[in-house]
């Protein structure tokens, strides 16, 4: 009261943004020293949520995906700020930002949360893993009945993989897959089935 606006301004601090005041802070009157931490500011009307995506799902992924993200049990709609150019050489994975709106502070700082990024759609198929079976080089794949009931291996990405189930891709909408004794037939092989 004793100030001038102009010698308050010199001695008063402000606050860079609006935020929470956290404990711990320095109150009016008391002494500060140099360097000192006089107070902590925290902005929670938008979050930062931090991810790892692996290399296999990386393609791709950029701030014009559409970014949902499930906060206890909630869902609410992100956009991903940051993808890292390069990925942890430990991990091989690739750390993203995705920032969502916190509207009336609902959420607070250090919630665990996980991010669904969708990157299009495309045909998948759920098979069980049990039925995968390999080709010449390697490649992973099934093995269906083509015309002619030939059997015909065909190489396949995997979308997802659950213990239970997989989600895979490079299959025609519908296939005729070999679901028991694949081991037993080779590409080109003629067979007969009910």
């Amino acid at each position: 009261e004793l100030l001038s606006k102009n010698e308050f301004n010199k001695v008063a601090l402000f606050a860079p943004f609006n935020g929470i005041l956290l404990d711990g802070h320095k109150i009016g009157g008391e002494l500060v020293m140099p360097g000192e931490k006089v107070y902590e500011l925290i902005d929670l009307s938008s979050l930062k949520i931090f991810g790892y995506i692996n290399e296999n799902e990386i393609l791709n992924v950029s701030s014009e995906n559409e970014v949902e993200v499930s906060i206890l049990g909630e869902k609410v709609n992100g956009k991903i700020d940051y993808v890292s150019p390069i990925s942890d050489p430990n991990t091989k994975t690739f750390e993203i930002v995705v920032r969502v709106e916190n509207k009336k502070f609902r959420y607070k700082d250090g919630l665990s949360s996980m991010i669904s990024i969708k990157k299009g759609e495309v045909l998948a198929h759920k098979i069980s893993p049990s039925i995968l079976a390999l080709g010449n080089n390697g490649e992973l794949g099934v093995k269906v009945i083509s015309e002619g009931n030939k059997v015909l291996f065909k190489e396949i990405q995997v979308i997802e993989d659950t213990s239970e189930y997989m989600l895979v891709t490079g299959l025609n909408e519908k296939e005729k897959i070999i679901i028991v004794g694949q081991q037993y037939v080779s590409n080109g092989e003629e067979v007969n089935f009910n």
